[in-house]
């Protein structure tokens, strides 16, 4: 993957079962940064990552990959240019893993090309990156939860895209690998959006943080700045105090247990002082 372009989104509105998931959300993510988004379930956090690779189609507002409108992109190009690993995994068909990650190669393919011994380098190398070459030859359907996330991402590296979409990409992943993964997409100098739950690897490998409630950003910026209590707690109803890992120096997060002053119903205008748009431009 090659750092190249940012991802524009601009006065977005998504609408779903005539329920409106998003409405006026902006933001503006620059080449090469790895920004976090975070949130309660039911945030808008899957909702603007599918409106971004073109999933949802928005009932306002423009999704841009470098600036161009990605509704303009042809399929080819716009595959070229962005690659996702979903929550949804694929049905559990009888592919080979060395197959489902050359799935990454078809944006380069001709209609009578077929797989080249450049695609099948690609897909080695993807992934032997991420510890995953002794898969090779295995089935999809064999393989646990999280080496099956390993390949989503492999095939999302072979794909070599300059844009990484990854919608909770820690899920069913052991400690070492969450922590591989991340390691790994944060030197890759691609411009990345990762919808994430867990606050400290938020804070350790992303350049930026989004916290989206209801719909709408209601704080972003650095990590140290935005997960904090005053933003935490009225979202999430635990309370977050900082400190600094006695091995690394890095940042981490102390979260306390919930108390009787949650209210589980809070939305972005319950923090009004942080933030008065719902633009985030780093």
């Amino acid at each position: 993957m090659t750092r190249t372009v940012g991802v524009e989104v601009h006065d977005l509105a998504l609408e779903v079962g005539g329920r409106m998931l998003i409405d006026g959300l902006s933001i503006d993510v620059g080449p090469g940064r790895v920004v976090g988004l975070v949130g309660p379930n039911g945030s808008g956090k899957s909702s603007l990552l599918r409106a971004i690779y073109r999933v949802l189609r928005p009932a306002r507002g423009q999704v841009s990959v470098g600036r161009v409108p990605a509704a303009s992109m042809s399929a080819k190009a716009f595959a070229r240019t962005l690659a996702v690993v979903a929550q949804e995994t694929p049905v559990d068909v009888a592919l080979s893993v060395t197959d489902m990650v050359m799935l990454g190669r078809i944006p380069y393919q001709g209609a009578l090309s077929g797989t080249s011994s450049a695609d099948r380098a690609a897909a080695a190398a993807a992934l032997a990156t991420v510890d995953a070459a002794d898969l090779a030859d295995r089935t999809w359907p064999t393989l646990s939860g999280g080496e099956k996330q390993r390949v989503l991402l492999a095939r999302a590296l072979a794909q070599d895209g300059q844009v990484l979409v990854l919608d909770e990409p820690t899920n069913h992943l052991d400690v070492r690998h969450q922590f591989d993964l991340l390691r790994l997409v944060r030197g890759l100098e691609v411009t990345t959006l990762a919808a994430l739950h867990d606050f400290n690897l938020a804070a350790e490998f992303c350049d930026d943080v989004i916290v989206l409630a209801a719909g709408a950003v209601v704080a972003a910026g650095r990590p140290s700045e935005v997960l904090v209590d005053e933003v935490v707690h009225p979202l999430f109803g635990v309370h977050v105090d900082h400190v600094r890992h006695p091995r690394t120096g890095a940042l981490r997060l102390l979260l306390s247990a919930p108390d009787d002053t949650h209210d589980s119903t809070a939305v972005a205008g319950d923090i009004p002082s942080l933030t008065e748009t719902k633009e985030y431009c780093p």
